[in-house]
């Protein structure tokens, strides 16, 4: 894994390398990270073009791209 991520940012990539696609809130469980951190650290997962998130509302999806 890439040596920009942090922790939380590795942990979240090693969750969906074992689940694959996976809705947003149960990714946020597996992982145990507070719900405002998560959402920045899934922000910035997107920009560095790690993940891609998918749906809408309560249906977000997040898998590696």
């Amino acid at each position: 894994i890439s040596k920009l991520l942090n922790e939380r940012e590795k942990s979240i990539v090693i969750s969906l390398k074992k689940s694959g696609k996976i809705k947003q809130s149960q990714l946020r469980k597996i992982t145990e990270i507070p719900k405002a951190s998560f959402s920045r650290h899934i922000q910035e997962l997107e920009k560095k073009k790690k993940i891609k998130r998918s749906g809408e509302g309560k249906n977000k999806f997040v898998e590696l791209s």
